[in-house]
């Protein structure tokens, strides 16, 4: 079911990595050009999203025929868990996709077809268990966006649709969401700050998009060899000195107040002393 486009390779690396010879598919991956290797790896992953559909498929009938309970007297997810090696998450999310794809005809489609990725596919499902009356008339489009977008695109799609057919539930979760907004920072014994924190998705769009804007390599001197993560903490410490550094306008009483100018009438930034006799020493 995969593309024709993208099977240049395939049977090939299949055969190596069915026979377990890790060096066999090293030398092989080796030999192709750019042009075949860029088509495997392409077609090797749309092959996973398929693996992924009919590993659905079989669970759902293994799960409708009974056989976990009838043989092992375990539900469906702790088998999966017992021989699957699953965890309790990954056995539920799986049962979950598996009992409701059946009822998804034009996703089930694509999917098989390695047109929709895993994550898109459970994002999918579990619409159908909110909104299975509704879900039939928008299905093929829902579908198709799912083989067209990123996970987190899609879940745009789907949020702005779920709104029109559901807006009052939509509002309970965006208020439940907010209420789960959590911040945390503390000193370690060595000196270094740490950091633990969960935002709501606007709040935690807000903050994304003025740390990447600040971390961006584009932004920042041709010179600089720090890490995506040392340049994001440096983002957020300049966001803070700059919420600190911002002048009151006294021009305006009737502004809000600038609760982060000042701590006790002092800015809260490092003090640092030094000795008067340093400071008029003339070869200090």
């Amino acid at each position: 079911v995969t593309p024709w486009r993208y099977r240049v390779c395939m049977d090939d690396l299949l055969d190596l990595v069915t026979s377990g010879s890790r060096d066999a598919l090293a030398d092989r991956l080796a030999q192709l050009d750019d042009t075949e290797l860029e088509a495997a790896t392409i077609g090797l992953q749309a092959l996973a999203r398929t693996t992924d559909a009919v590993l659905a498929s079989a669970v759902g009938e293994i799960d409708q025929r009974g056989l976990p309970d009838r043989t092992y007297a375990l539900s469906t997810k702790q088998w999966l868990r017992r021989f699957c090696r699953q965890t309790s998450a990954e056995a539920s999310t799986t049962v979950s996709v598996a009992r409701r794809l059946p009822g998804m005809p034009a996703v089930a489609k694509r999917a098989l077809a390695g047109e929709i990725p895993q994550r898109s596919l459970r994002q999918l499902t579990r619409l159908a268990g909110r909104h299975a009356d509704e879900l039939p008339y928008v299905e093929e489009t829902l579908a198709e966006s799912a083989s067209r977008l990123d996970a987190r695109d899609l879940r745009r799609v789907i949020d702005h649709w779920r709104q029109q057919v559901d807006h009052a539930d939509v509002v309970d979760e965006t208020v439940d969401r907010r209420s789960r907004r959590t911040a945390s920072i503390a000193q370690t014994i060595d000196g270094m700050w740490h950091l633990d924190d969960w935002l709501d998705p606007e709040s935690g769009h807000t903050v994304s998009t003025a740390m990447r804007a600040l971390a961006d390599p584009g932004n920042l001197d041709v010179d600089v060899r720090e890490s995506h993560g040392q340049r994001m903490a440096d983002s957020l410490t300049e966001i803070a000195r700059r919420s600190l550094d911002r002048p009151v306008d006294t021009a305006q009483p009737d502004a809000e107040p600038d609760r982060l100018a000042s701590s006790g009438g002092e800015k809260p930034h490092i003090t640092v002393t030094v000795a008067y006799d340093q400071i008029t020493d003339a070869d200090g």
